[in-house]
């Protein structure tokens, strides 16, 4: 085992005592990820949320802003307020999660990343496990 998993393993076991570290031991491995994305509006977003939870495409959406974006588009740099969606699904529905916001979001090029979830609340695990598959 490398040093950083040994030393989050250490971690979770001292602070987390209900948690189970996601990555390394076959079973959990990346599970839970973190897809998001952003909106111009805030009524956007939580429809993208609403219908990703209804289809259960993610466990728990969760929107937050605004929050002020700087990019460069199209050669102009760029800032914007924005919304941030947040959804908490499985690794194996990030296909689907990306397909439903590259359809439905309004923007030409949406970003639409995931992040890996290194430990997670094994009870919180276990529900967003249900959400998502039930």
């Amino acid at each position: 085992m490398d040093s950083e998993y040994t030393s989050l393993r250490g971690y979770a076991a001292c602070f987390l005592p209900d948690s189970r570290l996601l990555g390394n031991d076959g079973e959990t491995m990346g599970e839970l990820i973190l897809v998001q994305t952003a909106f111009a509006q805030r009524a956007h977003a939580e429809a993208a949320a609403d219908a990703l939870v209804e289809r259960r495409l993610a466990a728990c959406v969760q929107v937050s802003g605004p929050v002020r974006s700087s990019y460069r588009w199209e050669g102009k740099m760029q800032r914007e307020e924005e919304y941030m969606l947040t959804a908490k699904t499985l690794a194996g529905r990030y296909e689907q999660v990306a397909a439903f916001l590259r359809e439905t979001h309004p923007y030409e090029l949406p970003e639409i990343i995931a992040v890996a979830v290194h430990a997670a609340d094994g009870a919180y695990l276990d529900w967003a496990k249900e959400q998502c598959t039930g």
